[in-house]
């Protein structure tokens, strides 16, 4: 469900060719298969990591902080580094204060 998120926000942000070459890319990454239907806290970071990108490319950014946090707090702590690109971004379009009112 997170890929196929991932792939509409790819053709909202990018364009078709880019998004078939996204999908793929996913499609014959052999990780996405094993990892997606493990119970594993990377299988968790996975999918949050997605979803937060997903938001991340069609302009959600507090539901993006929201999946980046359940990443970090749920499954891996070293996850919510991948959330700092995103944080940045939040910082230089919106302002500090967008961002620290989402991220609390």
């Amino acid at each position: 469900a997170v890929d196929t998120a991932m792939y509409d926000s790819v053709v909202f942000r990018f364009g078709k060719p880019i998004a078939r070459d996204f999908l793929v890319i996913v499609a014959t990454a052999a990780g996405i298969y094993r990892a997606s239907v493990e119970l594993l806290p990377s299988s968790v970071s996975m999918m949050a990591t997605a979803a937060a990108y997903h938001f991340w490319l069609v302009g959600e950014y507090g539901p993006a902080i929201a999946a980046i946090a359940v990443s970090g707090v749920v499954s891996w702590p070293f996850a919510a580094m991948v959330g700092l690109p995103l944080a940045l971004h939040i910082m230089y379009r919106r302002g500090f204060l967008f961002f620290g009112r989402h991220a609390l």
